[in-house]
């Protein structure tokens, strides 16, 4: 079997993009350690480790359903993508709510932190 020139093309950029998201974070965190100090560094950490949470939370098996609904029809139908934005607005209400919660009952003086990274999640 052999590959077109696009497909190649598109299997080396993907390949490189892959091996950015491996390199570069071993290339961030000395600086950030060094900007932020070590203590701080956790607490972004933590920050970052919940908003991906809510990021799974948030497109839990939408991507699977949209794409086989999508490869079945063979088109983009607006019906489709209009229900499954609304969906994931009620989540993203919802996982409001819980963060909301979860930092008054929580008293954590790193509230801040955690509103900018809901933000990032939204």
């Amino acid at each position: 079997m052999r590959l077109n020139k696009q497909a190649v093309n598109n299997i080396l950029q993907m390949g490189f993009v892959q091996g950015l998201n491996y390199i570069l974070p071993l290339i961030m965190i000395p600086f950030l350690l060094r900007t932020i100090g070590v203590e701080n560094y956790g607490r972004v950490a933590a920050a970052i480790a919940i908003v991906q949470v809510l990021l799974i939370i948030s497109d839990f098996g939408f991507n699977f359903t949209a794409t086989q609904k999508i490869a079945v029809k063979g088109e983009i139908d607006n019906k489709l993508i209009s229900t499954i934005y609304i969906y994931k607005i009620i989540i993203i209400i919802i996982t409001l709510l819980i963060t909301i919660i979860g930092l008054i009952y929580l008293k954590n003086r790193d509230e801040i932190l955690f509103v900018v990274g809901f933000l990032f999640f939204l």
